[in-house]
């Protein structure tokens, strides 16, 4: 699997300092759509899941925004149920990856994102464990 460090179109958006953006880029990368619309988008679903009391995803998505979201693009969430790693998926494919506190893209065995979160200090072989993924 090979990585390519990529902020999904974030600092073209304007965007300036760090921030919590992992499931904004990854669903822009994911969909190959702006990250400006795809945050504005995300912001909307959370508005609306929290009744109005959070209407932006600066600070991260939290996991039923992000499967909200999905979910009016026809996306089902995969749930991996006990020791499912990220090597295991296939070469071919589009996949948006959800890892303990964060999701990154996998497109035809390249690794996006805007570090290198392939790895893991907690497992065995050094893999990271998924918790579910998205394909199309």
């Amino acid at each position: 699997m090979l990585f390519k460090r990529t902020d999904g179109g974030r600092a073209d958006a304007g965007f300036k300092g760090k921030s919590g953006d992992c499931g904004t880029r990854a669903v822009a990368i994911y969909f190959q759509q702006p990250y400006r619309a795809t945050y504005d988008k995300l912001g909307d679903v959370e508005a609306e899941l929290t009744g109005g009391l959070c209407r932006s995803v600066r600070d991260g998505t939290g996991y039923p925004t992000l499967v909200a979201y999905m979910a009016l693009r026809k996306q089902a969430l995969t749930v991996c149920k006990g020791a499912e790693y990220i090597h295991e998926l296939p070469l071919k494919g589009r996949f948006l990856v959800v890892l303990a506190n964060h999701y990154a893209t996998l497109i035809d065995n390249v690794w996006y994102d805007s570090w290198d979160s392939r790895y893991s200090k907690r497992t065995k072989h050094g893999g990271q464990k998924m918790l579910g993924y998205f394909h199309d």
